[in-house]
């Protein structure tokens, strides 16, 4: 969090909040001694968030243009920001869109089982699974990590990918690159590593561990620390829990979902829940 600018007496916070948020510049208006402080979330966007505090000032923010003219240039910066900015995030959707591509929603077993959480072959129509410590002992450290990058259908992938967008990069934003992609890498392994040993089955994808982790999280923290913003209503936390919920049912398979991967889904829940109050005790340990 980094001050940015200190309103005067009487001046309201709201437009140039709006204005911000237009922007997609996280912030926080503070108030302290006697007046509001704006906070940004990530330094990063400080130069773009003093442009618009600059016109805003100046009443100019007809002329407020913080991206390239040209359609292709706006595409190619935000693009470039975005990795500059959220690195992890962008770097899951792609690592995400790329794999579910490649391997054309699993199907294509020849590259899928580079993804899967065991190497597996198909002999006669029936599928044969390395065992756990067989991989284990070849070094394919990697599988405890990759299926959360194999969707398996469209519907999968679109509504992980956008729950990534959604509170993920934001998520990011809040506590940094570094502390975001610990927390992901670890429920994910988590997730995938629950998901085999209770299922038994290696067949499975998706990074809907690490989104439930996600949103364990951010629900959670701000609970924990008023330092954090609410990123998740308790009305959208309700409903995501009743999805939650539908997925120990047939209601998925009903409607040719498939069958969904609960046990990742509640093992990386627990994991962002687990790790929202480590981080909270960690960083108010550390002031």
């Amino acid at each position: 969090m980094v001050l940015i600018y200190v309103f005067n007496d009487g001046e309201d916070p709201a437009k140039l909040s709006k204005l911000l948020w237009q922007h997609k510049i996280g912030h926080r208006i503070q108030h302290a001694k006697k007046q509001n402080e704006l906070w940004l979330v990530d330094s990063t966007q400080a130069r773009d968030a003093q442009t618009i505090i600059t016109h805003y000032l100046n009443d100019e923010m007809d002329s407020l243009s913080l991206t390239s003219s040209t359609p292709d240039g706006q595409f190619l910066r935000k693009i470039k920001k975005g990795f500059s900015d959220i690195p992890v995030t962008m770097a899951l959707l792609a690592f995400s869109i790329g794999v579910t591509l490649l391997t054309n929603f699993g199907s294509h077993l020849s590259t899928a089982t580079w993804f899967y959480f065991l190497p597996i072959q198909i002999i006669d129509g029936n599928y044969y699974a390395k065992s756990f410590s067989a991989m284990m002992a070849e070094y394919q450290y990697w599988r405890l990590l990759t299926p959360a990058f194999l969707h398996l259908s469209i519907m999968h992938i679109c509504f992980n990918l956008l729950w990534l967008w959604d509170i993920g990069r934001r998520v990011e934003q809040g506590i940094g690159a570094v502390w975001y992609l610990f927390g992901v890498l670890l429920t994910a392994v988590v997730a995938n590593c629950a998901q085999f040993f209770v299922s038994g089955s290696p067949l499975f994808g998706g990074m809907s561990g690490v989104v439930y982790g996600v949103i364990g999280f951010a629900w959670l923290l701000p609970k924990l620390s008023s330092s954090y913003n609410t990123l998740i209503s308790q009305p959208v936390m309700i409903v995501l829990m009743v999805f939650f919920a539908l997925g120990y049912t047939d209601f998925f398979a009903l409607l040719g979902v498939g069958e969904i991967a609960n046990t990742a889904h509640l093992s990386g829940l627990l994991s962002g829940l687990i790790l929202a109050v480590l981080f909270s005790q960690l960083k108010k340990a550390s002031r």
